[in-house]
């Protein structure tokens, strides 16, 4: 339920996600890139039947979510994304940075790994984050939510 959570509705409710509304704009197997109205692109794991220009909802968990300071750090299979550090959160293992993605200032959760890593991270910094798509979930969207972002 928690991993692979069938309904937006479990998704929202269970655990906290970065929940992003957009279009589909291609399809690749299990796979859907999704365009927000501002232009930010992702991709996700389709969770029932999506078609091409489908109305949907994205939910990224915050610890699928890996922060890097360059792009080296980040999986090479994965879609880059770059970001503005807002503010971090302590509060032993949930700590977490908010992020605005640099592109659109979207507001983006990420987990912050335990090992103190980024223990120095500041307000302003510019960094770099990514998710695998396998391990966000598209639903199409619920009645009244197509045009809404959270």
């Amino acid at each position: 339920m928690y991993y692979r959570p069938q309904t937006p509705f479990v998704a929202g409710f269970v655990g906290a996600n970065n929940r992003i509304v957009g279009r589909t704009t291609q399809t690749d197997g299990a796979l859907a890139e999704i365009a927000t109205a501002d232009g930010w692109v992702v991709r996700a794991l389709k969770m029932g039947a999506i078609a091409v220009d489908s109305a949907v909802e994205v939910f990224v968990r915050p610890e699928v979510a890996i922060l890097a300071r360059s792009e080296a750090q980040l999986p090479p299979d994965q879609p880059r994304h770059a970001g503005e550090v807002q503010s971090v959160l302590f509060d032993g293992a949930n700590s977490a940075v908010l992020l605005q993605e640099a592109r659109t200032r979207r507001e983006f959760r990420i987990a912050l790994p335990q090992t103190g890593q980024f223990s120095d991270l500041k307000p302003r910094e510019k960094v770099l984050f990514s998710f695998d798509p396998a391990r966000a979930v598209c639903y199409a969207a619920r009645s009244g939510t197509a045009g809404q972002d959270a």
